[in-house]
């Protein structure tokens, strides 16, 4: 499904968020909403399936009311890249503290 179709299709409260291919949309709402959605587009042979996200939508348009705070609390982290063994390490330092 195209992002065009995806806008013009979902139903209400649940939105195209992510545009991954030309044919490949992710769409964001209410989790009873995606379901009822994913079943109509399975029925008419369309792929289509719900993802798992933990209980987090990152893809939500309510992750906007979030968006400020989110931004406030990751000019706190340091983000090292290591590329020994390509293992990627996080360092969560306290208010203030510089990154190494």
């Amino acid at each position: 499904m195209t992002w065009n179709e995806a806008r013009d299709r979902c139903p209400e409260g649940v939105v195209p968020a992510c545009h991954n291919s030309a044919d490949t949309v992710t769409v964001s709402g209410p989790a009873d909403s995606i379901a009822k959605f994913v079943a109509q587009l399975q029925k008419e042979g369309v792929f289509a399936k719900a993802v798992d996200s933990n209980g987090v939508a990152f893809h939500s348009y309510y992750m906007s009311q979030a968006a400020p705070a989110l931004k406030e609390r990751l000019q706190h982290v340091c983000f090292c890249f290591c590329f020994i063994l390509y293992v990627t390490v996080i360092l969560i330092t306290p208010h203030g503290m510089k990154c190494p």
